[in-house]
Order: C-alpha cells, then structure tokens, then sequence
C-alpha cells in the first residue's frame, strides 16, 4: 500500500496520513478517531508520498511504522509570496499508525 499526506491544506503530520486504495485515500486515524471517516475516500490528485517527507516505511501485521531517516524534499508554493518552499514534517519523526481495515471502508 502506499502512503500519503493528502493535500497542502493538511498539515503534515500523523494524524493525516492516508493510505491509498482503489485510488482513493482514507485516513490511518480513523481506525483510532472515527471522526476521520467522515473523509473517506478522498481523491489522490495533490496528494504527497510520506517518503518525499523523508520516510522509511514497514508493515507488519498490525500497523505501519514509519521511520523518519531523511530531511524533506517536499516543496509547496506560499500563498503570501507564491514562492516554492520547503515543507517539513511537522510530527514525530518515529511512529506507528493501524493498517487500513480494507474490509471495513464502508463502516
């Protein structure tokens, strides 16, 4: 699965990350705020890969780890000047998230 921060509206930080599927994007979170089903199935169309945030990731049965092991690449453009400036990860920089529940999108 591939992993995301949706837009550059969302701040890039844990609880934001998406996974990705049948190319649609679903928070990781909502399985611990089911608040964030709300967004299911958001469109990947300005979404940024975590690993241009810098991240190594892993699944294992349960969850997701992810692994900060470089500096951003990620580059937005400012809405005061219009410049291209760099984003940075703006969470913890080792983490876990729950797997997306593939079976349960609709719940």
């Amino acid at each position: 699965m591939k992993y995301y921060i949706v837009n550059e509206f969302d701040r890039p930080y844990e609880r934001h990350v998406a996974g990705e599927y049948n190319g649609k994007l679903y928070y990781l979170s909502r399985a611990l705020e089911p608040e964030m089903k709300q967004y299911d199935g958001m469109a990947n169309d300005r979404a940024t890969p975590m690993e241009d945030f810098g991240f190594s990731i892993a699944e294992n049965e349960n969850s997701v780890v992810f692994n900060l092991i470089n500096s951003s690449k990620v580059k937005y453009k400012s809405a005061k000047t219009g410049e291209e400036i760099i984003r940075r990860w703006q969470g913890m920089m080792n983490f876990s998230l729950p797997l997306l529940d593939i079976y349960n999108l609709e719940k």
